[in-house]
Formats: structure tokens, sequence, C-alpha cells
């Protein structure tokens, strides 16, 4: 009795999530279309094949997620990882997470993305087009994570970000390209992990806060100067385990919210983003998952269904893990699949951990 009341209180406080959601975003998603696009996918096969949600208790790579929750880890954790995404992007990314007795964890992440052959490119000729040499786009997201261990069911933390990108701007009188390039150091995302039960977990993370990066654009003749101040993200997220035919359930819920530009000033539109998924351990060393990802809440709901219905869209998304423990102890694969949200393609990533 006792757990059917539990999960039904569970599934109550979702739904009221998301309505206090759904009445605070007013508008149609446009935070794609803003700075700091690129910091919003997500990170790590596990996390992509359950719809992109991890932010209560990620499973690894918890520098992206939720860096509080590294805070109930014990030992070391490695992961290597690498993704494909629609139209040619690219991921690269490792992590390394530490335990500094009694209370005290740090971990280390770098991520690449972008973009290494963006070919076929032309000038802006019309009468004769003229053919330019290939491209690319490149970004690097660093985080230094520190996690704090309050009690066993409570941890908190904290990332200082270093982002930087380059992409060309320009085109010489020779034909060739003219990079720019900027790096901004003191992003700071801030989370707090909460541990109701052995079962049940809640997440709180704020993403990019204070984050800045001044370009230099580079040209022959001029060279103007952007602030560019990525959006920071405000995360709740739960984490359920349970049983399903007698085998182990994990059920992970993100909900999303951009309100605010980089200057803190309240934006136009707001909106929100749920993502949910399955982990089902049907067998002892191979896991599968499934899930929704990206799932758009606004207003538009009730006030312009049609409206919102006719732009509705979200990711598919699933997976496995398989444990690789006959070739060495604590280590795993993980494969993760998503739709793209504009259905051009699929995003695919796969990832090794190692807990020693």
């Amino acid at each position: 009795m006792e757990k059917l009341l539990l999960q039904n209180r569970i599934i109550t406080a979702v739904v009221i999530t998301c309505l206090l959601a759904v009445y605070t975003c007013v508008s149609a998603g446009q935070t794609g279309g803003l700075s700091g696009a690129y910091l919003r996918p997500g990170v790590g096969a596990a996390a992509i094949g359950m719809g992109g949600a991890s932010s209560a208790a990620p499973q690894y790579f918890g520098a992206w997620w939720n860096p509080a929750y590294n805070a109930f880890a014990k030992g070391k954790t490695l992961s290597i990882g690498a993704g494909t995404r629609s139209l040619g992007r690219t991921d690269l990314f490792t992590e390394f997470d530490i335990k500094v007795p009694p209370r005290l964890g740090m971990g280390f992440l770098v991520l690449y993305r972008g973009d290494p052959f963006l070919d076929n490119l032309y000038n802006d000729d019309y009468d004769n087009p003229q053919k330019l040499d290939n491209a690319s786009y490149t970004t690097i997201t660093g985080k230094i994570s520190l996690n704090y261990f309050i009690n066993r069911k409570l941890g908190a933390g904290l990332n200082i970000g270093i982002n930087h990108q380059r992409l060309p701007t320009s085109i010489d009188d020779k034909g060739k390209w003219i990079y720019s390039s900027t790096t901004g150091i003191g992003s700071i995302d801030l989370a707090l992990s909460y541990k109701r039960s052995e079962r049940l977990t809640f997440g709180l993370v704020i993403r990019d806060m204070f984050s800045l990066m001044t370009w230099e654009l580079e040209d022959e003749s001029y060279s103007p100067t952007i602030n560019d101040r990525p959006l920071p993200s405000f995360t709740l997220a739960s984490h359920f385990s349970d049983s399903l035919f007698h085998k182990p359930l994990i059920w992970n819920t993100d909900l999303k919210g951009y309100m605010f530009d980089g200057e803190w000033n309240k934006l136009e539109r707001p909106e929100a983003y749920l993502s949910t998924g399955f982990e089902l351990q049907n067998w002892k060393t191979f896991y599968i998952r499934l899930g929704l990802g990206d799932i758009l809440l606004n207003g538009d709901i009730f006030r312009d269904t049609d409206s919102y219905f006719s732009e509705f869209f979200c990711k598919i998304t699933g997976g496995f893990s398989l444990d690789l423990a006959n070739l060495r102890k604590g280590m795993v694969l993980n494969y993760g699949f998503a739709t793209d949200k504009t259905w051009a393609g699929l995003d695919h990533e796969l990832d090794v951990t190692f807990r020693f």
C-alpha cells in the first residue's frame, strides 16, 4: 500500500510541475536560435537513450548532468565517448571523477562539438559563384566540478566552466577563410541532489550562469566586438527505481526551463522542455533504454491547441548498456540514439566507462 501511495505522489508531482511550466511558458519554442545552442544537447549514451533525462542521478558524466550527485559516488570513474549528429556534426567527450575523503569529490570534463568538414561552400556572387575551400566549426567545453557530501540524503555541487568557439567569419581577397575565436572562463553551474529514499532521488541544476564569450570578429577592414552570453537554464529532475515483471526498472524525468537571457533579463518568450526515459534491466549484463526528449511545453497547449500541435515535435530515443566485466572489472559499454527534432537524421553516441 505504501509503495502504491509513493508512486501516486510521484506521478502527481510530475503532472503538477508540468502544468506549472505550461502556464509559465507563453509561446512557441524560440531558444534554439539564441546564444549557446551548442551547450543544450546532452552528453553520454546512457542519458541520450533515456530521452536526455539524467539530471537527478546520472550514471556517469555527472559534471555535465548534476555535479552534486557525484557526492554519493565511491571510487574513481573514467568515461570516454564519441558521437555523430545529423548534418555532419561530431562529439568527442571524456570525464574523470575522483573522491577526496571524507566528503569532497572532484570531476574534470572536456567536450568537443563541431563540424570539421564544412564543404560545398560558395561565395555570394550570384552571377558567377565560386567554390570556396572547406571550413570547420569548433567548440570546446570544459567543466571543473566540485561536490560535497552533506549527509546521506543530500549532496551539493559546483561547476566552473570554460567555453571556447572558433568559426569562419569572413573571406579575404584571395578567397581564403578568416577565422574568429573566443574563450570564456567562469561560467557557473550549481546543483543539489536529494535522496528521498533508496528508490527516489530529486535533482535541481542551474546551468551556464554568468557565461560570457567576447568575440573580436576578424575581417580585413574592421574587427567588431560582440558579447555572446549563453542562456542559463533551470532543471528539476527525478530518478525513480522500481521493478517491472520482477526485473529492475529505472524511470528518469527532467524538466528544463529557460526564463532569462544571459544578462538576467526575463525572456519575452520563456519555455520549458520535458524529457523522460526508462531503463529495463531485463538481463544481468544487458540493459535496454527508451525515451522521449525535448517535449516543448508552453501556453499554446491551452490557448492555441491547433497551433501547438502543428509545431509539436520531440525526440524518440533508445539504446543499451553492456556490462564488460568479463573483459575488465568495472567496464561498461553504452550506446544511445535519438531522432533529430526536425527529422533530418539520427544522432548516435557510443561510450565506455571504467570504475575502479
